[in-house]
């Protein structure tokens, strides 16, 4: 008898504390926020405006060089409407996933490339691009960006030839950098 009590309180045992984990699971899980909506849903809706936002501009294709990807970038960042940042977005479109994982999500990226180190982005007249420099799968590309006072700022892309799907062959943006004329030797 004692076997059987001691069988039957383990089974109860068992039993309530998964009550309590199925109870505490739905608590949690149907938790909502201030606006009655479910926090993790207002995330994913998020996730799935900023992938629509995405889907509807150019995107990388292996045929493309790593200078038409730069002249890509530039013409709409050039472009932007500040309202919707579309020249943005398809920048963004063009940032490699290593680079979206770190600056993103997209209005993270938005963000960051409004700063003042990217300002002179959004506001040049024209631009020249330098002598390409590929290195393997990575490639190096000085641009130099004329404002409307005909001063210059140069900046560096990096890209890398992607390996994985979707974007295996594709060359996207790894960085892009604003360099200082003193430091730089592109005028030498």
């Amino acid at each position: 008898m004692n076997g059987l009590f001691s069988t039957t309180r383990y089974i109860i045992l068992i039993f309530f504390c998964f009550v309590i984990y199925c109870t505490a699971f739905l608590l949690v899980g149907g938790m909502v926020d201030d606006h009655g909506k479910n926090p993790d849903a207002l995330l994913s809706s998020k996730q799935a405006q900023d992938m629509h936002l995405l889907s509807d501009h150019p995107i990388p294709h292996p045929e493309l060089s790593p200078e038409q990807v730069v002249s890509i970038q530039l013409t709409a960042l050039q472009q932007n409407d500040s309202r919707t940042n579309e020249g943005i977005v398809v920048t963004f479109n063009y940032a490699s996933p290593q680079s979206q994982t770190w600056t993103g999500p997209l209005h993270r990226f938005v963000e960051q490339v409004k700063s003042p180190a990217y300002k002179p982005l959004f506001q040049f007249k024209g631009y020249i691009l330098d002598d390409l420099i590929i290195d393997g799968r990575k490639a190096y590309q000085y641009v130099v960006l004329l404002d409307q006072k005909n001063e210059a700022t140069l900046y560096l892309f990096t890209l890398r030839q992607q390996r994985a799907e979707p974007f295996e062959g594709c060359w996207m943006t790894e960085d892009v950098e604003k360099v200082e004329v003193e430091r730089s030797i592109y005028y030498l």
